[in-house]
């Protein structure tokens, strides 16, 4: 819906023969859950690199080790 509105107003085509499929398609709008995962990886990028003033201690720990396991027999 956010989508449809914004494409809209960038293109000012209101008319309800408009199509909003095309003006997406022309408009090559990435959709709003994959900038919403580049934005939380740019925010624990800067907490990792203390770019932020975060504490990355009380929001990030450590995975535990992983050992590789034969299983042949």
């Amino acid at each position: 819906m956010v989508h449809r509105r914004a494409a809209r107003f960038t293109t000012n085509r209101y008319r309800n023969t408009s199509s909003e499929t095309d003006m997406l398609n022309l408009l090559q709008l990435e959709s709003l859950e994959d900038r919403r995962t580049k934005l939380q990886l740019v925010i624990l990028y800067k907490i990792i690199h203390e770019l932020v003033d975060i504490p990355s201690e009380h929001y990030l720990s450590e995975a535990p080790a992983r050992t590789r396991q034969n299983i042949h027999s």
